[in-house]
């Protein structure tokens, strides 16, 4: 299973144009683990809540299709040049 893990992780590595730099790499990793972690920690709303706009609770798929446009927003507005708020 650990040798499975190995070369996942060396694949992902390459794909991810960090062939030369393993370190790094696995920084990175280690940081988007970390984020993924406390994702689904928000996503779950069972300590914290993620409030909209209006005041209602964001959980589950809805918070997961807020958080998609968000990125969305952020990613055209790269594109185009555009500035966007938060």
């Amino acid at each position: 299973m650990a040798a499975r893990r190995i070369i996942r992780a060396n694949r992902l590595l390459i794909e991810q144009g960090h062939k030369d730099d393993t370190i790094g790499a696995l920084n990175e990793m280690a940081e988007l683990r970390k984020d993924a972690e406390r994702y689904r920690l928000l996503r779950r709303g069972q300590h914290w809540s993620v409030i909209d706009y209006i005041g209602d609770p964001l959980r589950g798929e809805v918070l997961d299709a807020a958080v998609d446009a968000r990125l969305a927003m952020h990613a055209n507005s790269a594109l185009t040049g555009a500035a966007t708020e938060g």
